[in-house]
């Protein structure tokens, strides 16, 4: 049975100087554009609605959204499969995600990892390429684009909801392949929990488990046998105040599925630095700082101790997200009616957000649970 060869990359995100990118671009892949022709399968994540809606819903963080001529850039790049399941796909609301789906199946783009319901949202995205059946699962954490009900969403990442979904791939496909958008912006190795859950998702039958949503190239781990990359980094994503930093290097996976095994080779690149292009790295280019960051995370100890130190950096900010006010007259005041409230509405957007997502949810709960550490009775 021949290999089947599929190539996964991060965020792309058609913003900046790259918000007129169309078919006839892409020329600025370079010799990148090899490694999708040699690939069965391309995918990307789209890391935005395509719309001309000018509504954004109310959250926190930038609203992103794309022209219609990039989707013509990825089909004529060789890109023909996009993950949906991100943080940024319900940035324009309902109507966002339903133009974005109305482009893709117009330009005969597949996707997975939303929908307009939850059911939808959670369809497993199948493929068949001779002896091989392919099965893509696309999750993402919770940070204002998830859906659990009847309204539109992208696809979550709830451990249960993803073994549902791994045992019913497993009785129609020979591969899994399982995509998740989550962790900490511009943070270099996963958290405890994510080590953990991605785990897991090998252990309960996925074949490999590729990450991206962190701007930023983290480590990997061969697991039971099986491939975790952490992160990917970006793959095509402008952003000015960004530039000449980890925002701007990016890694491709290539798996490869064989009957028995799934063998893997990464290439890295930059992006959009001082050209809005992508330039291939040499190999060795990244390959000690990556197999430092792979050091880590062999050692929970050490992944656990980095993340610590990771959160400690983070405290002041985080610390300033969650007090109002620490008069205890003042909230008397506010009990009774007579004091308005402190969160006004887009403080109270980013509690929200504090609170359903799993990235942030870790840097809160390591602050709380050391808070008598760090501060007087």
């Amino acid at each position: 049975m021949a290999e089947l060869k599929v190539l996964v990359t991060g965020d792309f995100c058609p913003v900046h100087r790259l918000a007129n990118i169309s078919a006839g671009d892409e020329q600025l892949l370079g010799n990148f554009r090899k490694f999708i022709d040699d690939a069965d399968l391309a995918i990307t994540n789209l890391e935005c609605p395509i719309t001309g809606h000018n509504a954004p819903i109310a959250k926190t963080g930038p609203a992103l959204k794309g022209h219609a001529s990039s989707l013509d850039f990825l089909l004529a790049s060789g890109f023909h499969l996009v993950t949906l399941a991100n943080n940024h796909i319900m940035d324009y609301g309902e109507q966002g995600l339903q133009d974005t789906l109305s482009y893709l199946k117009d330009k005969h783009i597949e996707y997975v990892g939303a929908g307009m319901n939850a059911e939808e949202a959670s369809d497993i995205y199948y493929k068949t390429f001779g002896k091989h059946k392919l099965a893509i699962i696309n999750v993402a954490e919770n940070e204002w684009s998830t859906t659990h009900d009847q309204s539109p969403g992208a696809n979550p990442i709830d451990p249960l909801h993803v073994y549902r979904q791994i045992e019913t791939a497993k009785k129609q496909a020979t591969h899994i392949l399982l995509i998740t958008h989550g962790g900490h912006e511009m943070y270099e190795l996963p958290s405890p929990r994510m080590q953990t859950w991605f785990r897991t998702f090998i252990d309960m039958g996925a074949d490999a488990v590729v990450n991206h949503h962190t701007h930023c190239v983290s480590g990997y781990e061969v697991y039971q046998g099986k491939p975790i990359f952490y992160s990917t980094g970006n793959f095509l994503f402008d952003v000015p105040i960004h530039r000449n930093s980890i925002w701007n290097t990016g890694m491709a996976v290539t798996l490869n599925f064989s009957q028995d095994k799934v063998g893997f080779e990464q290439t890295y690149f930059r992006q959009c630095d001082v050209d809005p292009i992508l330039e291939v790295l040499p190999s060795n280019t990244l390959a000690a700082k990556v197999d430092s960051l792979n050091q880590v995370i062999a050692h929970p100890e050490q992944l656990n101790a980095r993340f610590q130190r990771y959160c400690q950096s983070k405290e002041r900010m985080y610390n300033a997200y969650l007090e109002p006010h620490r008069n205890k007259y003042l909230g008397a005041l506010q009990s009774r009616g007579l004091l308005p409230s402190f969160w006004h509405k887009r403080k109270r957007l980013l509690l929200e957000n504090l609170v359903r997502c799993e990235a942030h949810k870790d840097v809160v709960q390591f602050i709380l649970s050391h808070e008598n550490c760090h501060t007087q009775q």
